[in-house]
């Protein structure tokens, strides 16, 4: 079995806890406008001009040959807490491979976590849990209609698939995204807070700052990057938190 990878990164420590191993899938179902990894989105191998030249992005490995680079820094996870953690791209999106590959990590004693926007089958997402330490879910957009306008699909199942997979008993970190003029919003604010209230099994909201580096990784594969968001200043950034924190018993942290 393989599965088409963006990127290995080791000693990774914002993906999870401790220090991790993080796999990037390449392949997404979703085109958020604010993408900071555009190239993941592909199901295809693409050209990605460097200025060293031009590189492919997206390389096809088995599972083994993934666990061969995970398995290099078993001491670290075991010393330092960490695990691997499974990204994209979107892993639901390559469900075969990502399962096979949480399945031999939690065999060897690995903590395992995933990333995900939660867009796929309840059955889908639900058939990971037994495989899953922790579930970084990803709440974008809090309006339908600016979810479908911003993220390409509806909120509709992603919402539910959250509270299926809280009721399942699985640990969940909900990731919040924020970009400047798009969900800068005071009623998504309340929003994000309103929902980490209903789940029992939450441990804390993370608030992700937009940062503009999808826009050169957009036009190394010869794409338009599709809004001009200015940089968050860490005053923003502190406001975004409290606005949150103001409306929740969750613990509110920047991701």
């Amino acid at each position: 079995m393989t599965g088409l990878i963006l990127n290995i990164e080791r000693g990774a420590t914002n993906d999870g806890p401790g220090l991790r191993t993080v796999v990037f899938m390449k392949g997404c179902p979703l085109s958020c406008l604010w993408c900071h990894n555009p190239e993941s989105q592909s199901f295809s191998p693409e050209p990605f001009t460097t200025e060293n030249g031009v590189e492919t992005r997206g390389t096809e490995m088995t599972v083994d040959e993934v666990m061969d680079i995970v398995l290099k820094d078993i001491a670290y996870y075991n010393q330092s807490g960490g695990g691997l953690t499974v990204s994209g791209g979107e892993p639901l999106a390559h469900l075969d491979f990502v399962t096979e590959l949480l399945r031999r990590a939690m065999e060897k004693g690995i903590h395992t976590a995933i990333e995900t926007s939660g867009y796929a089958s309840t059955d889908e997402l639900l058939s990971l849990v037994p495989y899953v330490d922790l579930f970084l879910y990803d709440f974008k957009e809090s309006d339908d209609e600016r979810h479908l306008q911003t993220v390409s699909v509806s909120r509709k199942q992603i919402l539910t698939n959250l509270i299926a997979l809280d009721n399942a008993g699985a640990d969940i970190i909900l990731r919040c995204p924020i970009i400047p003029n798009y969900n800068e919003r005071p009623d998504h604010f309340s929003a994000i807070a309103h929902t980490a209230n209903i789940l029992h099994n939450i441990s804390e909201i993370q608030v992700m700052p937009y940062h503009p580096m999808g826009a050169s990784k957009a036009r190394a594969i010869g794409r338009a990057y599709e809004i001009d968001s200015p940089f968050p200043t860490e005053e923003q950034i502190e406001q975004w938190i409290a606005c949150i924190k103001n409306e929740t018993f969750v613990p509110v942290k920047r991701g």
